[in-house]
């Protein structure tokens, strides 16, 4: 056999390796990369803006499908589109502003300051709303509740529906595509729903990081926030909150910025 022939490579679902294979080309719309023990992922910043494009369209067709409708189901079909969510610009500043709240009382240490830190997120202190212009006076735990209550209420999560159930279903009975699916949400979010994600788990890890004053961990704040990030309709059983906490620790752990391996139509391997 010729060395430009192509010959594809079993997957093995049950190894470990399956998201580590080595000197594979990728071929999807014209992208092609291989991999060398030099460059093991392809940082998604450095394609173009149609590559760019081109695998957020890919992600996006992974969640989107199509279901027979109730009616003449042999005519017509139901489509499945994820719905981005709309998000006030206020929220930004409120997260900006619980940030430098921490970091001021964490630079300062005056005495008693620093009880401000305990049980950040975990505490109700009601009273702002995101309409308010001035976040700067008010009091950190009445931040930390206003974002909660944000996602939660008028957002219903930070996931839609469709994203939300994809991932809880496969989770449950499919690993592997669960897996797959995962890899993909990094390109699936708008970009407000991207920075909205990431400006969290950064408040996250900085209020880990501190958890001697905070008394907070960050498997704590995605316990907690499991509960807000998700679609509401996704808790149909008190089962479903396992669930939703772990796979909200596997998307914490992704990175937002380098093109899965999975996203791939073929892999072959060049003998």
């Amino acid at each position: 056999m010729t060395s430009d022939s192509k010959i594809p490579i079993e997957i093995d679902i049950k190894t470990e390796n399956f998201f580590k294979r080595k000197n594979l080309s990728v071929f999807y719309n014209g992208i092609m990369r291989q991999n060398n023990a030099n460059d093991k992922e392809t940082p998604y910043l450095k394609l173009n803006k149609h590559d760019q494009e081109q695998v957020k369209s890919f992600c996006k067709t992974q969640f989107e499908s199509k279901s027979p409708s109730s009616y003449f189901t042999c005519l017509r079909s139901k489509s499945e589109k994820i719905e981005h969510k709309k998000i006030d610009k206020n929220i930004f500043v409120v997260l900006d502003t619980i940030e430098n709240k921490i970091y001021g009382i964490l630079s300062n240490n005056i005495d008693g300051s620093l009880d401000s830190l305990k049980n950040l997120f975990r505490l109700d202190d009601k009273g702002l709303e995101i309409s308010d212009t001035d976040f700067s006076n008010k009091k950190l735990s009445q931040l930390c509740t206003l974002v909660k209550k944000y996602i939660l209420t008028s957002m219903d999560g930070l996931f839609s529906n469709l994203v939300s159930k994809k991932l809880l279903r496969n989770f449950r009975y499919n690993k592997l595509k669960y897996a797959i699916l995962l890899s993909y949400i990094p390109f699936i979010l708008s970009e407000e729903e991207s920075r909205l994600l990431t400006r969290l788990l950064e408040i996250f890890h900085l209020i880990d990081k501190n958890k001697e004053y905070t008394h907070m961990t960050m498997s704590g704040l995605l316990r907690l926030f499991s509960l807000v990030l998700f679609d509401s309709k996704c808790f149909t059983s008190l089962d479903m909150l396992h669930d939703v906490e772990s796979v909200l620790v596997d998307i914490s752990r992704l990175d937002f910025q380098k093109i899965p391996k999975t996203m791939i139509k073929k892999v072959y391997k060049f003998v």
